[in-house]
């Protein structure tokens, strides 16, 4: 079976790649989540979205590699703080 090259993700793409990302999660399959919010990352840095749902996919491996996610907080300071938990 031949493989397909890989297109990458345009700024017209992000918001469809976003959605792919999330039904990723969805469907147990975070390191696919990880990836496409990586491949948004590197053209839109800022984005939000992005970075919520590679956090999210993050933690979602966890459980299985924590060593590995421990290794990723550095994305935690690109979070706004509106996103901070409140425990007051």
């Amino acid at each position: 079976m031949s493989e397909f090259p890989l297109k990458p993700i345009t700024k017209n793409g992000v918001a469809a790649a976003l959605e792919k990302a999330e039904r990723y999660r969805l469907i147990n399959d975070p390191s696919s989540a990880e990836s496409i919010c990586l491949d948004v990352l590197a053209i839109e840095p800022e984005n939000q979205d992005a970075l919520i749902t590679l956090i999210l996919a993050i933690s979602d491996q966890s459980e299985e590699a924590p060593a590995a996610a421990y290794g990723k907080q550095h994305l935690r300071p690109s979070i706004p703080q509106e996103y901070e938990p409140s425990f007051e």
